[in-house]
């Protein structure tokens, strides 16, 4: 087998160790390969490397491999400037995010005290999981509406739907959820992760790409802390730069460099913790239970950075205009090497016009272009909640386990504990051992700790509350507009979070839709779906097909759906004849989300044509049955009406239930058996009827033409009237006679009601007299009342005046006093004011003493500052003097190497 690291040109290259002769010198270097020539000497000839897949034309090559090593720095050094800054204008959200994991309650708080007693420890690894509740509810009910079991993709023709067109929809459909739910089995785990994230930190990201290792077109969960946006982006479309960090493995980076996606540079050993975001990976460690071991430096991942940005490359790749172009530049942050330069813009678009590869799910929209998420809206409550919870149980422990101090003259050996059923022996009396401890008095949480908790539960549950039956407070059982009404306003805030998520989904299946376009196979990929094997073609993305989700932006939850649903059925019943019933039948089985909900409704134009007998036997054991228009419609009226007469007669409930099916199949054939007789009068054969057809919502059917109609309406009239009566039959009389006696019935209740309703209104006219009646009681009542508050107003009155008398009168002798012992007060005062004087001078005088030596220090301080960034920077000048020595020397060494080869 041949090495895989290079192709032969022709079918005479061979490689070394296949030739059949003996070399008399040993061949230097590894992978050399020699052609046989005209003359049959043997020719060294250069190994030509496997491309890259996008390396295939000039313009999807890295641009990176032919540049100079000066401009790549200059790039290295731009692209470093502006991360950095990216990511210290949202150092204040990633600081909030590492912060995320603990208020979530799956990290606990750092513990500052080890010596802390058990109920320390207890209070500090206790948390309320408002949020965590929150973030599941969400997930659990979003994973289920944007991934179904049937795979998240369905499609729509745009334009002039034909035959063609539809089996290409179809194709797309099929293959696109094959893609995701079976090929890509990474799809489902992510996009589950990706919600979690998404509910709890507020923006998340999907990467759309072409993925060089595996060959395949992939969708991949971007987490918002490696997204780096610029501060004022408004979208991923119109934005100047955006930077994804990407952790790739050593030996994926090697593989990346020898397919060609990347140059192949000698990179710097990556250290743990070089990342920015190394902060919200520990914290994540810490809630799996794990953490990076010392001594695996293989386990340390490469950091890269993706920026994709406008940027007008240097020397012949510049524009003559000066305009940056949109490029996809990679940069290894470790050692700042470029490893790769590609084109961002369609091949064949003369406007260069971006193009995206990333979607954005946002959660809450803010001001900003990072949305927010149930850590920003209810970090807060969720903190004070389990700062509540804490102190709680705090106070309980306290109360329950209790604790004092012990006076050090105790003459107690050792350190003594209480046991349960145990007395331990003391050299002190009752006396000493009561005056030898003190126990504070501990007391239990009060009410008001348990309401404010309760307050902020009940608060955060309003808020973030999913409730799976969204009709609101109200009562559901009215009218069907009414329940239609209470659901979409149950559903407000739910559908609002659905449609961007609905959105969001909507341009990543489009976006791969287009990549899908771009590297399937010309002659076509086969795959498999259940029960049949297909294949889909390049060209059947061509845009004519529209890619959307199968979730309803209107609808969350599957409640709701099977409501709507359940709605939809209502009304058909209410109103038959304007709703389609197998249309209807089948929307509730979708809501249910039955699997291949047609397998399950009847398709009249396949149930088979039956003598009446058998027609007997299948309605008893519940088979489906249907007239045939050209069967002899009165044999069967006469076979199933003596079927009908004895299952009438019986008493058992189950034969009752069989009534229906031949009520209705007997109205089929007197219907045929009617019209065959109309058109025989006629003389006119009529166009056949297709009761199992199903027009499609968008079938236009014309009309039948006003002048046969009416031509064909008067043959019937004629033809009618030539006719028999029909002769009613026994049981169509019995119904007559049952109906007769209802409607007497019906009249009878009328009656009956009209004279409930007279009573009615006759009570209601007494209980009105008896209200006024009560309502003149309580007025006397309240004036009688207040007679006599007036009364003893009065005598109160009076009794004040005279207290209020007499103190006066000691009021006068005690100012008298007062005004002596005031002016005693007054020489006092004096004194103290002279002596508060001479106190504010003495600190005004060593206010201004420490605002001297602060501003020393200050100084002394600062110059210390600048004295460490001078030596900081001359490190790394020496440092970066150094490693530009070792490129230099390394590279004459390869020149060397060159030369003697």
């Amino acid at each position: 087998m041949l090495p895989n690291d290079f192709e032969l040109q022709d079918d005479s290259s061979v490689a070394p160790e296949y030739l059949d002769f003996e070399m008399d010198e040993p061949l230097e270097g590894e992978g050399v390969m020699f052609a046989v020539g005209e003359d049959g000497e043997l020719a060294q000839i250069e190994p030509t490397m496997m491309e890259f897949e996008s390396c295939e034309d000039e313009h999807g090559r890295n641009l990176a491999e032919d540049m100079d090593d000066s401009d790549l720095r200059k790039i290295a050094y731009d692209i470093k400037e502006w991360v950095d800054a990216d990511i210290q204008a949202r150092k204040d959200w990633h600081d909030r995010l590492a912060d995320g994991m603990r208020l979530v309650g799956i990290v606990n708080d750092p513990e500052t005290d080890p010596t802390k007693e058990s109920s320390y420890r207890l209070v500090r690894n206790c948390n309320l999981p408002l949020l965590a509740e929150a973030l599941v509810q969400f997930q659990a009910r979003a994973i289920t509406e944007l991934v179904p079991p049937g795979g998240p993709v369905k499609t729509v023709v745009l334009g002039e739907k034909t035959e063609e067109t539809e089996q290409q929809a179809e194709r797309v459909k099929d293959y696109m959820n094959y893609d995701l739910m079976v090929k890509n089995q990474d799809y489902y785990p992510e996009t589950d992760a990706m919600l979690f994230m998404l509910g709890l930190e507020g923006s998340q990201f999907k990467k759309i790409y072409r993925d060089s290792l595996s060959e395949t077109n992939v969708s991949r969960h971007v987490r918002g802390e490696d997204f780096i946006a610029p501060y004022g982006t408004k979208s991923l479309k119109s934005a100047a730069r955006y930077t994804h960090q990407i952790q790739i493995s050593q030996n994926d980076m090697k593989k990346r460099q020898k397919n060609g996606e990347y140059r192949d540079v000698q990179l710097v050993k990556p250290v743990e913790g070089g990342s920015y975001t190394q902060k919200i990976k520990d914290a994540r460690e810490k809630t799996q239970g794990e953490e990076m071991q010392v001594g695996l430096p293989d386990d340390v991942d490469h950091t890269v950075w993706e920026t994709h940005c406008d940027y007008d490359l240097p020397r012949e790749l510049a524009d003559p205009d000066g305009i940056g172009r949109p490029y996809r530049i990679s940069m290894d942050m470790e050692s700042m090497e470029i490893l790769s330069i590609y084109r961002n813009w369609e091949e064949n678009d003369p406007n260069m016009e971006k193009e995206v590869m990333f979607t954005h799910y946002p959660f809450i929209p803010a001001d900003g272009f990072y949305s927010y998420g149930f850590l920003h809206l209810i970090g807060g409550l969720s903190q004070a909640a389990t700062g509540l919870l804490k102190t709680i149980l705090l106070g309980a422990s306290f109360s329950a386990v209790r604790g004092g101090f012990k006076s050090r003259e105790a003459k107690i050996k050792d350190n003594v504990q209480m046991e349960f059923g145990k007395w331990i022996d003391t050299d002190m009396t009752a006396d000493e051992l009561k005056k030898a401890f003190f126990e504070p008095n501990f007391k239990e949480p009060g009410d008001s700790l348990f309401k404010c908790l309760g307050l902020l539960i009940e608060s955060a549950q309003r808020f973030t509350s999913t409730n799976e039956n969204m009709v609101g407070d109200a009562s559901n059982t009215g009218p069907v507009g009414t329940t239609v009404a209470l659901i979409e306003q149950g559903s407000k805030v739910f559908s609002g979070n659905h449609k961007r998520l609905h959105y969001a989904q909507g341009q990543e299946f489009q976006l791969l839709a287009k990549l899908h376009g771009r590297h399937l196979p010309e002659e076509g990929y086969p795959y498999n779906v259940p029960g049949a094997s297909r294949q889909i073609l390049r060209t059947d993305f061509d845009g004519r097909v529209d890619v959307i989700p199968v979730s309803d932006p209107n609808i969350f939850s599957s409640t709701q759906r099977i409501a709507i649903a359940q709605t939809m059925r209502q009304m058909a019943a209410e109103k038959p004849g304007m709703y389609k019933d197998k249309v209807v039948e089948r929307r509730m089985l979708e809501a249910m989300r039955v699997p291949d909900p047609d397998s399950f409704l009847l398709d009249r134009d396949k149930v088979r044509r039956r003598d009446p007998i058998t027609e007997n036997m299948c309605m008893m054991n519940g088979i489906p049955v249907r007239a045939v228009p050209d069967q002899d419609h009165d044999s069967h009226f006469a076979v199933h009406q003596v079927e009908l007469q004895r299952i009438e007669g019986d008493e058992n409930p189950a034969m009752k239930q069989l009534l229906p099916a031949f009520y209705a199949h007997i109205a089929e054939h007197t219907s045929y058996a009617m019209r065959n007789k109309y058109a025989q009068a006629m003389g006119i054969d009529l166009p056949p009827i297709e009761l199992g057809k199903e027009a499609s919502p968008d079938e236009d059917i014309p009309d039948i033409d006003p002048m046969i109609d009416n031509k064909l309406s008067q043959l019937a009239a004629m033809a009618i009237s030539k006719l028999p009566p029909p002769q009613p039959s026994p049981a169509s009389e019995e119904m007559q006679q049952k109906a007769q006696q209802l409607e007497q019935l019906g009249l009878q209740l009328a009656e009956q009601a009209k004279q409930l309703e007279a009573a009615e209104k006759v009570l209601k006219s007494e209980g009105e007299k008896l209200n006024q009646a009560k309502i003149y009681v309580d007025q006397k009542s309240v004036e009688l009342n207040n007679e006599k508050a007036l009364m003893d107003m009065e005598k109160r009155a009076s009794k004040v005046e005279i207290d209020i008398e007499k103190q006066v009168a000691k009021a006068e002798k005690q100012a008298v006093k007062v005004e002596k012992d005031a002016a005693l007060k007054d020489i006092e005062m004096a004194k103290k004011d002279s002596e508060i004087a001479s106190l504010k001078r003495v600190s005004q005088n060593k206010r201004d003493l420490d605002s001297a030596v602060g501003k020393v220090s200050g100084a002394i301080e600062k110059k210390s500052r600048e004295d460490q960034r001078a030596e900081i920077k001359r490190e790394r000048e020496t440092q970066r003097a150094a490693i530009k020595l070792e490129r230099e020397k390394l590279k004459k060494r390869e020149s060397k190497t060159k030369a003697k080869k």
